[in-house]
């Protein structure tokens, strides 16, 4: 009983995904039924042949108009020469009659299907402005992206004195100038509705809600005139994130933007972003719960970000970072869902997965002739698990790769928690020849004396210090002493988040080793990364 209960939620689930390729092939098996109707019923004569309207109707109303003169003209030569006017005579049909039912039958079709569409269309959208309205929403939602949604509600709050002074026309040509902002300025698709005539419902498929709204907010405050006239509008922008796209399959899930609209009017702020505490932590916990199974199904996948040498602008080695497509989500960012799992011990898992792959990568590159050094991160998590160097090492050897290849990236702050044993680890990976960065270093609360205990080949000089570099002195001094102090100390410097040419002169000037950032490549897969070495080449020859 249990099978056959699964083997039709399994037929229902079927015809669900492909509805419309049952409806369209039911529709059509309709026809040669209807002819099998009217044939053993006498033929043409009687009434039974105006059955053929059903098929016609439905296929141009459910389906399009042109499949609806599909099956007109196919019901109508089913119906035409080949059916007599009375089987028992076989009296044949003249061609003007069959001829004329064919052409009626394509033409209801095609009108139906028409006139349905143009139905709809004027019930989805609002008739002054002709933008989309709420009806227009659940057909916009299939449009959009699997995964987090931001959820906006827009309110122009001096809509009525816009009306009084410049007339209801210009109001609506700011409305739809509005609207087309909307589209424009937020990450496609993006559904946008005006549910009255002051406001909208945005849905856009994007994580960075923040962001989102500080563009929408800079290209709305941009609008100064219309039709050549000067134009003063006030808005509030409410804003909730969804997340994921079925939690947005009705429009209940704009209670909280515009519970988020009534808290920005109420509190004289532009901007008010509602945070769902029990939602976030749900989407954490499905999150968690996914993530053995997206392991073994590989979702996961590293990029690479080019460590270049300041010296000789070559590329001196790459850091492998992760990222998860989710297979409903898309692509989940790492601020996402590593701090997630750094809670749990799935972080020894997933570390284990970064340096299979990292290996795998690193042997890969070889066969090409390349010998470059590739780092990757560990978590504090992975120095307190007793078997973390036992499981990381047979990996390395597995590979046959050379292990000063092999870069291990630690954070100051998981240093700081357990020094003793975290000095113990790190030293049992450079016995064999693996060299250790420490990431983010300037965070937390140590010294460059106190690396002395720590096996230490580089120090990452935090982003914070870098991107302030070219815009504070004090920064400048304090970054220059560090590079002073670590090469006193024999380690190599790196810089990272170098985004523009400014940041890498004053890089240059601090006798920084390495540098790292947006200014010389974004994150690349390995295709991207071979190819990039190949134009670097290539320049610097």
């Amino acid at each position: 009983m249990k099978h056959i209960r699964r083997s039709f939620g399994d037929l229902k689930r079927f015809i669900f995904v492909y509805r419309k390729y049952v409806f369209i092939i039911a529709i059509t098996a309709c026809v040669p039924l209807i002819y099998w109707l009217v044939l053993i019923t006498g033929g043409i004569k009687y009434v039974f042949s105006h059955t053929m309207y059903i098929p016609i109707i439905l296929a141009g109303v459910f389906i399009h108009p042109a499949f609806g003169a599909l099956i007109g003209l196919f019901g109508g030569l089913m119906l035409g020469p080949i059916m007599p006017i009375d089987t028992i005579t076989n009296e044949p049909q003249l061609a003007i009659n069959w001829i004329f039912r064919l052409i009626i039958f394509i033409s209801i079709g095609i009108l139906t299907g028409w006139g349905s569409r143009r139905i709809i269309s004027l019930q989805m959208h609002n008739q002054d402005t002709g933008l989309p309205n709420a009806n227009y929403y659940h057909h916009a939602i299939k449009k959009l992206k699997p995964g987090k949604q931001a959820i906006l509600t827009l309110f122009i709050g001096n809509h009525q004195d816009i009306v009084d002074v410049l007339g209801i026309s210009m109001f609506h040509a700011l409305i739809k100038r509005i609207h087309e902002l909307i589209i424009k300025t937020l990450p496609a698709p993006t559904v946008a509705i005006q549910v009255d005539n002051n406001r909208f419902w945005i849905i856009s498929s994007t994580g960075d809600i923040g962001a989102s709204c500080e563009n929408l907010i800079r290209a709305l405050k941009d609008i100064q005139t219309i039709d050549n006239q000067a134009i003063y509008m006030e808005f509030s922008l409410g804003a909730y994130l969804a997340m994921r796209l079925d939690s947005c399959q009705t429009t209940s899930v704009f209670i909280y933007s515009d519970n988020a609209i009534r808290m920005a009017i109420e509190t004289n702020q532009q901007l008010f972003i509602y945070e769902d505490e029990s939602t976030q932590k749900r989407f954490q916990y499905e999150l968690l719960m996914s993530f053995k199974q997206a392991l073994k199904n590989n979702d996961f996948y590293l990029v690479y970000q080019p460590q270049v040498d300041i010296r000789t602008n070559s590329v001196n080695g790459f850091e492998a970072l992760i990222r998860w497509k989710h297979a409903d989500r898309g692509v989940i960012p790492p601020g996402e869902f590593i701090p997630l799992v750094e809670k749990t011990w799935f972080i020894n898992d997933l570390t284990m997965y970064v340096i299979e792959h990292t290996c795998q990568t690193i042997a890969r590159m070889q066969d090409i002739g390349v010998k470059l050094p590739i780092s990757f991160n560990i978590s504090s998590k992975n120095l307190y698990d007793p078997l973390f160097f036992e499981k990381a090492y047979a990996i390395i050897r597995a590979s046959g790769i050379p292990t000063e290849l092999i870069r291990m990236e630690v954070t100051e702050s998981a240093l700081m928690e357990n020094p003793e044993k975290s000095a113990e680890i790190l030293n049992m990976f450079t016995k064999h020849g693996i060299h250790v960065l420490i990431d983010d270093f300037g965070t937390g609360y140590s010294s460059l004396s106190y690396l002395s205990r720590y096996p230490v080949h580089t120090i990452k000089i935090d982003q914070y210090f870098i991107k302030n570099l070219d815009q504070n002195q004090s920064v400048y001094k304090i970054v220059k002493a560090t590079v002073q102090l670590a090469h006193e100390l024999g380690c190599r410097v790196l810089a990272e988040g170098v985004e523009r040419e400014t940041l890498l002169n004053e890089v240059v000037k601090s006798e920084f080793d390495e540098a790292q950032g947006y200014y010389f490549s974004y994150p690349m897969t390995l295709v991207e990364a071979i190819e990039y070495l190949g134009s670097v080449t290539k320049t610097t020859n």
